[in-house]
């Protein structure tokens, strides 16, 4: 084989003929109106199969070698991004918390929260809830089980019934509104369930603010 340095004397066709060059804006507009002879057509489950194979042996036998090899280390994860394995900061994390703070947040409801947390707590609610564990006898309604964790079970969700009650009073005085909101203390509406048969209802936890009457 010869050796030595060789100089080109003839246009090279293809990719490599347009090396330091550039299309006429007429070639361009017809290039952007020109579709990709595979466009719309997708490689078979064997074709990839195949391809895979040949790559992974390729790799192995030393004929190829990935992209990424011997990058591991050089680059780290994008210390703004939230990836698997990644997690925010004390900094960011305070940071998007007084981001989305109150009326900053797409979820506010106007400040209901502490509210909502009084009426669980409140003496009319607990009577509720004694009530519907003596009538039920302390039993799972739905398996039967006696002796384990329950739960009381608003069929017509508490979140529906409170979003409804503000919806109506436009958040003022929604605690005492709340006292004397007789759809909300209805004993038909309460049934009590052990853990896993209230997990599998369609109410609850956030499934409730999907619920549709």
């Amino acid at each position: 084989m010869p050796r030595g340095v060789f100089i080109r004397t003839k246009p090279v066709k293809g990719s490599m003929g347009m090396l330091g060059k550039k299309h006429s804006m007429e070639t361009i507009i017809k290039m952007r109106g020109r579709i990709p002879w595979n466009k719309g057509i997708a490689f078979s489950d064997e074709v990839r199969k195949k391809q895979s194979d040949s790559r992974k042996k390729a790799i192995m036998e030393g004929r190829a070698i990935s992209w990424n090899k011997g990058t591991k280390g050089l680059t780290g994860a994008n210390p703004g991004s939230f990836k698997k394995g990644h997690y925010p900061t004390p900094e960011q994390s305070k940071m998007l918390r007084e981001r989305f703070k109150g009326v900053n947040n797409p979820q506010w409801k106007g400040g209901i929260t502490p509210i909502v947390e009084n009426i669980r707590r409140s003496r009319i609610y607990n009577k509720w809830r004694t009530y519907i564990y003596k009538r039920d006898n302390y039993t799972c309604t739905w398996c039967g089980k006696h002796g384990v964790e329950l739960h009381v079970d608003h069929e017509i969700p508490f979140f529906f019934l409170i979003e409804g009650l503000r919806t109506q009073s436009r958040n003022e005085n929604l605690y005492e509104k709340a006292m004397d909101y007789n759809a909300l203390w209805d004993m038909i509406n309460g049934r009590t369930l052990c853990v896993p048969c209230h997990k599998l209802t369609a109410t609850y936890g956030e499934k409730a603010k999907t619920y549709e009457r």
